[in-house]
């Protein structure tokens, strides 16, 4: 069952980080983060049941409290309480207060749930391989975006985001044929936030001002973030691969 969750625990991951960032604010990372807050859940319900290995029973629901613990808990918590200060308050948008509440729990519930598995169930190092290998496949993907997609997209986007705004303006954005638009837009690989609205504004500054790779779910700095951390990951995992075969290979016959 250990395996399993943990195998849970991947695949969010891997669904969180091909979630586009700017749909949090709309709700769009609301599966994800309560699929994470459910999968909490099912690790505590094992913890109280005393489902983990008998070395940690006497441990079942705390690890040993560290500072990044803390970190992640203010963060968590300020955020929330922010967000129900606005929504009680009614001084900005309660939906995506709300969300972004939503959110962040799920990030902390993320972080809880991981930090139990690795204690109980061992090795996080099979987390950070499907990690690693997320990484490299986003890595390609920020040179594919360098080098093709901005200027793939960028003519073709302008042509048909020309024809669209016309078409809502004579039509109106309810018409068939801006409906059919905005789906080629989506084709065109244009996120559907940003069809309308500020996700728009800042989706055209993106595409005519930057080349900087942007993966799915995170922005510039982030993405280098990542990739950076990605590439200390790959080497300690090659590492620790040549280290057990070396000793492997010492400890066979022969």
């Amino acid at each position: 069952m250990l395996a399993f969750l943990w195998g849970v625990a991947v695949a969010l991951t891997v669904w969180r980080w091909c979630v586009p960032v700017e749909s949090a604010q709309r709700g769009g990372t609301l599966g994800v983060a309560l699929a994470w807050c459910l999968t909490a859940a099912a690790t505590a319900g094992l913890a109280a049941v005393c489902f983990v290995p008998r070395r940690h029973r006497r441990r079942r629901w705390l690890c040993a409290v560290r500072r990044a613990d803390v970190g992640v808990a203010a963060l968590v918590v300020g955020h929330v309480a922010g967000a129900l200060w606005l929504v009680s308050s009614g001084a900005g948008d309660a939906r995506a207060a709300i969300n972004m509440a939503v959110e962040w729990l799920g990030i902390g519930a993320a972080w809880w749930t991981v930090r139990r598995l690795a204690v109980w169930y061992g090795p996080v190092v099979y987390l950070l391989r499907h990690a690693a290998v997320l990484i490299a496949v986003m890595a390609v993907l920020g040179i594919w975006q360098h080098w093709e997609w901005y200027d793939r997209i960028g003519g073709a986007y302008a042509a048909v985001r020309e024809r669209l705004d016309r078409a809502i303006e004579e039509y109106g954005p309810s018409s068939s044929a801006a409906r059919r638009l905005q789906a080629q837009l989506i084709e065109m690989g244009v996120p559907p936030e940003a069809l309308q609205g500020r996700g728009r504004t800042l989706f055209e500054l993106r595409i005519r001002d930057s080349r900087e790779p942007l993966g799915f779910f995170a922005l510039a700095n982030t993405f280098a973030g990542l990739l950076v951390c990605g590439a200390f990951w790959c080497e300690t995992l090659r590492s620790a691969d040549g280290i057990d075969r070396s000793m492997g290979g010492a400890a066979g016959p022969g």
